[in-house]
């Protein structure tokens, strides 16, 4: 996964080893295993905050922002054995006050994550949120 895909569009593989979060109301191809809160602001203030929180993170670089900033492709190292894993992000508008993203955290090796990415897509929820607290 090295380029911007389209979320809403995504075919996920049988293995156990991806996360996909959305939020209510947007329609998806594959199913989604959370849902993505709403968050008060714009969509590119809310673009622009995620991309600088989660890329400041260990272990995790910012690859790819779309020319509109609206989608954006995130590489995480796993602590010990250093596996690489792609996380893709696509932010939505909610309303001119409001937006959310689409988020989709995969393992590139193995069959089962052992919940690597669904733990990783909820931490990096909760630590927007607090994020925007602050903000």
């Amino acid at each position: 996964m090295n380029t911007l895909e389209d979320l809403r569009t995504l075919e996920r593989p049988d293995k156990p080893n991806t996360a996909l979060s959305a939020p209510a109301g947007v329609s998806l191809t594959a199913k989604a295993d959370r849902q993505t809160p709403e968050f008060t602001m714009p969509v590119s203030a809310l673009a622009d905050l995620a991309c600088q929180v989660w890329s400041g993170q260990d272990r995790v670089s910012l690859e790819t922002r779309s020319d509109d900033g609206l989608k954006a492709h995130f590489i995480a190292r796993t602590a010990i054995l250093r596996f690489k894993d792609d996380i893709q992000v696509e932010f939505v508008s909610i309303n001119e006050a409001a937006s959310s993203f689409i988020i989709y955290s995969a393992s590139r090796v193995g069959y089962s994550d052992l919940g690597t990415n669904a733990k990783r897509v909820d931490e990096w929820i909760n630590k927007l949120i607090e994020a925007q607290k602050g903000a």
